[in-house]
């Protein structure tokens, strides 16, 4: 169940909220005169997500490694802009 919480009381007990969040991994929603406007919500670092998503069977681990990826190419003498090729077709 997420919480919701007005921004002026959140301002008023923020380390509480947030301690909320962080202790029972809910998520909080921020609202401004009823409408919600953010959402705090925990961190989890990102080892054990990736190692979570994959006990639920939501992701599979590559089979292989990627390997190296290439560089990008590189052009060695630069040829017109686009702006120049308009100029000379407008010409």
């Amino acid at each position: 169940m997420t919480t919701q919480v007005g921004i002026k009381e959140l301002r008023d007990a923020l380390s509480r909220y947030v301690g909320d969040v962080h202790d029972t991994g809910r998520a909080l929603i921020i609202t401004d005169r009823g409408k919600p406007i953010a959402k705090i919500v925990s961190l989890e670092p990102w080892d054990e997500r990736y190692a979570r998503l994959v006990a639920e069977g939501a992701i599979t681990p590559p089979s292989k490694p990627r390997g190296k990826i290439p560089r990008p190419a590189t052009v060695l003498t630069p040829g017109p802009t686009m702006a120049d090729i308009v100029i000379e077709q407008r010409g």
